[in-house]
């Protein structure tokens, strides 16, 4: 199935999703349609399925105690994974104000 990243967004919007993962890269454009209505994880750069997979299990067990910025950070730092959080935008751009993004535009932190 196909969905433009306006109707996705939509979609998004009507089911109140506060955060979208994404796996793959060249997302650039999808993201733009997202920032809108939810906080946006997505890859840096090609990520194999072993990277991606120990990124999710770090990413959803620190996030029980984390907040996203620290629970990307983290999953990153621990998987080899480079992934970006980008926060949720107002209508005139700026970030949203949420408790799991504090004063943060995204966070990216590449794996040593």
């Amino acid at each position: 199935d196909f969905l433009t990243g306006e109707a996705l967004t939509q979609f998004l919007q009507r089911a109140g999703t506060e955060l979208v993962v994404i796996a793959s890269g060249d997302s650039l454009p999808l993201i733009k349609h997202l920032l809108p209505v939810a906080h946006v994880i997505s890859p840096q750069s090609r990520i194999s399925a072993t990277h991606m997979a120990r990124w999710i299990r770090e990413f959803y067990q620190s996030l029980w105690t984390t907040t996203l910025s620290e629970a990307c950070s983290f999953a990153t730092a621990q998987s080899g994974a480079a992934m970006e959080l980008r926060a949720k935008k107002k209508k005139d751009g700026a970030p949203a104000s949420d408790r799991d993004v504090v004063n943060a535009d995204f966070c990216a932190i590449r794996p040593t």
